[in-house]
């Protein structure tokens, strides 16, 4: 199951080519210094699952940047490319002031010198890509307002993105982390694409029986153990947002 903005969006998108996620995946965490459990967040996801993606902020390993605006805008869609597969943005999302209203922002930066990616950037930078470009999937902080990712996701399809994945309401941090190592887990072991992959993650909280989701991951013992997954305000809270793969039916 997917959400849209409108029919034409269903349109723009069903034109729209999926990358891989396993396309230079780009893991954003930390970048202020306000947000520690992103950065073993983003350790651990990129040990597991992603050992030669790239890493802005304070990803602990491997960093290939401070996470500034120009150096995220480099991996979205644009004049250079359709940028990375999958995008794990694990820093603040806020609304700022924007014309009459207010629009959301990403924000990136340093401690010392903050700054804000803003939804506007974001549509002008995506404006300039090369028709018929294909676009990656983007995963939303777990913290995030609900209604500023809303809008955030709509704006990153809207540039050229294919797929945004964010969250319903808050969850607690170790759940939250859990359900990103069982999503991980789909998109690159399975290979699934990524509203599929959504949909698993609720299944296997469903499942009486579940398992461990994969090997090395013995940190979430605890909260598997603690936790009644089947409780709706923890599976029901991560949603996709933009196209889905419809199966052709002279393959089953």
């Amino acid at each position: 199951m997917s959400y849209v903005a409108s029919g034409r969006q269903v349109i723009e998108l069903a034109g729209r080519r999926q990358l891989p996620a396993t396309r230079t995946p780009v893991f954003v965490a930390n970048p202020r210094g306000d947000r520690e459990w992103a950065s073993v967040e983003a350790m651990e996801l990129r040990r597991m699952f992603h050992p030669r993606s790239v890493g802005l902020g304070r990803v602990v390993e491997q960093s290939d940047g401070v996470g500034t605006p120009a150096e995220l805008l480099a991996w979205l869609p644009g004049p250079d490319g359709p940028g990375a597969g999958l995008l794990q943005l694990d820093c603040g999302l806020v609304d700022v002031p924007a014309g009459v209203g207010s629009a959301p922002a990403l924000e990136l930066g340093t401690a010392e010198e903050p700054a804000e990616l803003t939804a506007e950037s974001i549509r002008q930078h995506g404006r300039r890509r090369p028709v018929g470009s294909p676009g990656g999937v983007a995963v939303l902080p777990a913290a995030a307002d609900p209604g500023a990712a809303i809008r955030l996701a709509d704006t990153l399809l809207a540039a050229g993105l294919t797929g945004v994945i964010g969250w319903s309401w808050p969850v607690p941090r170790p759940v939250a982390a859990l359900m990103l190592v069982v999503l991980h887990s789909k998109l690159i072991d399975e290979r699934l694409p990524a509203a599929e992959a959504v949909t698993a993650v609720r299944r296997w909280m469903l499942d009486p029986d579940r398992r461990g989701p994969v090997a090395g991951a013995a940190g979430h013992a605890a909260t598997m153990a603690g936790t009644d997954f089947t409780d709706p305000v923890f599976w029901a809270a991560m949603w996709h947002r933009g196209s889905i793969r419809v199966p052709d039916e002279s393959q089953r």
